[in-house]
């Protein structure tokens, strides 16, 4: 009889103080060829190769931790947890006040300003449900932003155009020209917000990011590497 014994990984740190910030730590194996890591809210996901040997693998932790360290102490990004946020009784979402109300109704609603909160609701779903109530109110919204741009710009043919809550991901496009934005833009300047659209919408033209894609984008952003810089040393948060 052959008995199959599961292999032993290196242990990785559960949390890290960063900024006099403590980060929870999640590692996950995957099967990617590839290794990132990403922050959401006060956690760092790294997904690792199942491909790598444990050498192979500490070396890309290592290497991945050293990158986030860097990002988060150079970049003026304030990470507000969503227990803060529901402390305070309010968050702050593209420009606009709202107010959370605990009651004894069921489930969470949105009136007005206010959302309405079952005082029951685990914090987690309160998040999570939060979230997917932005993305319905705002989805139409910058669907109809951004064919208002192509259309004063490039014109060329969306499919469609969706809001997402990604980790560091800023927007994305398909094979079929549908473009996908994440939630937190909605947070960020009108600059940066053109700029990620305009570098979506060359997508459709360019599938790459060759020296044609980047003069497809400064057809329309000239200054995109300022605001591309920007970007990257103040990424918006979700909720401020």
């Amino acid at each position: 009889m052959i008995f199959s014994r599961k292999k032993t990984r290196p242990e990785f740190p559960t949390t890290i103080e960063i900024n006099k910030i403590e980060f929870k730590i999640e590692v996950i194996i995957s099967k990617k060829r590839s290794s990132s890591a990403n922050i959401k809210e006060r956690k760092i996901i790294f997904r690792l190769s199942e491909y790598l040997n444990n050498k192979e693998l500490e070396k890309h932790f290592n290497s991945l931790l050293k990158r986030i360290i860097k990002k988060i102490s150079t970049t003026n990004i304030t990470l507000k947890s969503f227990k803060e946020i529901l402390e305070k009784r309010e968050l702050n979402f593209a420009n606009t006040k709202y107010k959370l109300e605990f009651t004894k109704n069921r489930g969470i609603k949105l009136k007005e300003n206010t959302f309405y909160i079952n005082y029951k609701t685990k914090i987690l779903t309160i998040e999570k449900t939060i979230i997917k109530i932005l993305i319905e109110i705002y989805t139409k919204r910058i669907e109809n932003y951004v064919k208002e741009l192509n259309k004063e710009t490039y014109n060329y043919n969306i499919k469609e155009v969706t809001l997402k809550n990604v980790g560091s991901k800023w927007g994305h496009c398909t094979h079929d020209n549908r473009i996908m934005l994440n939630l937190k833009l909605l947070n960020t300047t009108k600059e940066i917000l053109d700029y990620v659209i305009i570098h979506e919408i060359s997508h459709i033209k360019e599938k790459n990011h060759s020296v044609k894609f980047w003069n497809e984008v400064k057809r329309f952003s000239p200054n995109y590497k300022i605001i591309k810089n920007k970007l990257k040393k103040n990424p918006p948060p979700l909720f401020n």
